[in-house]
């Protein structure tokens, strides 16, 4: 599994259609946050990525549709929406 294609494949329009334009919203404004206050720590395997975001466990996975967060949400929520931003930069960064 190749994670950073299947992030460079995560658009807005994408993630759009995996939650709603409020919750991309907030991600994005959350992740202004986290940009001026450091970076989060990715633990990486070979079928997820998995990172503490105010104080929850995100875990990617593929399809990114199927990501968890361990807050009460049943959907995806603003914290898998932010994990997604996060590492879809720490990937590009890497490159």
């Amino acid at each position: 599994m190749n994670w950073k294609e299947i992030l460079d494949a995560a658009d807005d329009d994408y993630l759009v259609g995996i939650s709603n334009k409020g919750i991309l919203k907030r991600a994005y404004k959350d992740k202004e946050e986290v940009d001026e206050n450091g970076l989060v720590e990715v633990s990486k395997s070979a079928e997820t990525l998995q990172m503490m975001i105010g104080g929850e466990t995100v875990t990617l996975s593929y399809p990114l549709a199927d990501s968890k967060c361990s807050c009460p949400s049943r959907s995806i929520c603003r914290h898998v929406g932010l994990g997604i931003l996060l590492a879809k930069k720490q990937m590009q960064d890497l490159a």
